[in-house]
């Protein structure tokens, strides 16, 4: 599979995730990072989703966030997460998908379902999601390293895909450079629906 993300199940995927809000997770895993600060930062974001790959450019701004994403061919989709709502568009079509972001984004579960942890090694810290079994036992679905400052370096979970569940990484290289408020704000033109 190529590195540019052309595979019709896994933009599927996306798409679903997104609509569902599921997607907002990994597009908002910098905001778990938050306890820990809230930097200004450009970085590389690598993602794997089973067995599809596909690479991004991230600009981070406290609790906003944008990402680029080379669909190949030409076509970039932009999804930008801020002010309490999830922008995800295509410039060059000029058509694009807009929805609320709920306070605290997690569905409620059962008391005693789901427990998070947190383990540090050097500067870097782990954020450990893990729910509770049939059997009693506890697995973990989702894991967010941070650095120390708040930048997020990477994220593991599963999300669904295809009528199953699979395993997503994201990992993220930071990069220096300075962020421009203004991008994260739609440009004029673009058609959103709800």
């Amino acid at each position: 599979m190529s590195d540019t993300f052309r595979s019709r199940p896994a933009l599927v995927a996306v798409a679903a995730m997104m609509a569902t809000g599921l997607y907002v997770g990994e597009a908002r895993a910098s905001g778990e990072c938050a306890k820990y600060g809230k930097p200004t930062y450009q970085a590389d974001r690598l993602v794997k989703i089973g067995g599809d790959t596909f690479r991004s450019r991230v600009y981070v701004m406290g609790d906003m966030e944008r990402e680029e994403i080379d669909h190949g061919g030409g076509r970039t989709e932009v999804i930008i997460v801020a002010r309490g709502e999830v922008l995800s568009f295509f410039p060059e079509a000029k058509v694009g998908m807009r929805r609320s972001v709920a306070a605290g984004g997690r569905p409620k579960t059962p008391e005693g379902s789901i427990r998070a942890r947190e383990e540090r090694s050097g500067s870097n810290s782990r954020i450990i999601l893990e729910t509770r079994t049939d059997d009693g036992s506890w697995t973990v679905v989702n894991e967010v390293t941070c650095r120390s400052d708040g930048a997020l370096l990477g994220r593991r979970s599963t999300v669904p895909l295809n009528g199953k569940m699979v395993p997503s990484e994201m990992i993220q290289q930071i990069r220096g450079g300075s962020v421009d408020r203004s991008m994260f704000t739609a440009p004029s033109g673009i058609s959103f629906k709800r």
